[in-house]
């Protein structure tokens, strides 16, 4: 059974590397002026190189234009993004501890006191309605 990374390499290595404008066959140096321009397929190389930052509009355009050439070798780069995605994912998830997993930090029922449930109600407004 195939995993879904083996899946996104094959694609990538079936595309072609020598057709203009087709992303694959790119061999120049990233320039890219707007994060409206960045193609679709690197936006999980970037959340998990700039993990944190949520959206792509909030990673600065050098740092972006900088990991890319950093990772781009040339036509048919696009399967090292997809490795360097699967890598960057593996060792962010591998990072997490299991102590942020625990729940000793969630209250339960039995931590709380009768006064911790103390409701007072106030009729007043009531009364000035009638």
């Amino acid at each position: 059974m195939k995993s879904m990374l083996d899946y996104n390499l094959e694609y990538w290595r079936n595309q072609p590397t020598d057709q203009p404008g087709n992303l694959n066959s790119f061999a120049g140096t990233f320039q890219i002026s707007d994060h409206s321009l960045i193609p679709d397929s690197f936006n999980d190389f970037l959340l998990e190189r700039f993990h944190g930052a949520e959206r792509i509009r909030r990673i600065p355009l050098e740092d972006i234009n900088s990991a890319l050439n950093e990772a781009w070798e040339g036509p048919g780069s696009m399967v090292k993004i997809v490795q360097l995605t699967h890598e960057l994912r593996n060792a962010r998830r591998a990072g997490i501890s299991t102590e942020r997993l625990t729940l000793d930090e969630v209250r339960t029922i039995d931590d709380y006191d009768s006064e911790d449930f103390e409701f007072k109600y106030d009729d007043s407004k009531d009364k000035d309605q009638q």
